[in-house]
């Protein structure tokens, strides 16, 4: 099987035990898109999770900056992006059909 086709039956899955009245994507938005963003947000809270509270108080890469430092400022950041996205309404038109 191949990785959409994995993809899509896990999709199909997860609606067939969910059932009715959860979230879904809509079927014309950007599936590979969305699947890379997921799969990125979850590395980066798997490797977040591996850390002991002393690691994340000890310094960054960054000269002068703690772990817990950089964490903090990507969370916000990230956060800051999609509500000026939302005030802005640049909330991308999607055409009807994807190529």
């Amino acid at each position: 099987m191949l990785p959409a086709e994995t993809d899509l039956a896990a999709r199909e899955a997860l609606k067939a035990r969910v059932g009715k009245g959860a979230r879904f994507d809509a079927p014309n938005a950007p599936a590979e898109d969305l699947l890379l963003a997921r799969r990125g947000t979850a590395y980066f809270a798997r490797k977040l999770m591996e850390l002991s509270d002393e690691a994340l108080y000890e310094p960054a890469a960054i000269d002068g900056l703690s772990r817990a430092y950089v964490v903090a400022r990507l969370s916000c950041g990230a956060q800051h992006q999609a509500l000026e996205a939302l005030d802005n309404n640049m909330v991308p038109e999607l055409p009807e059909e994807l190529p």
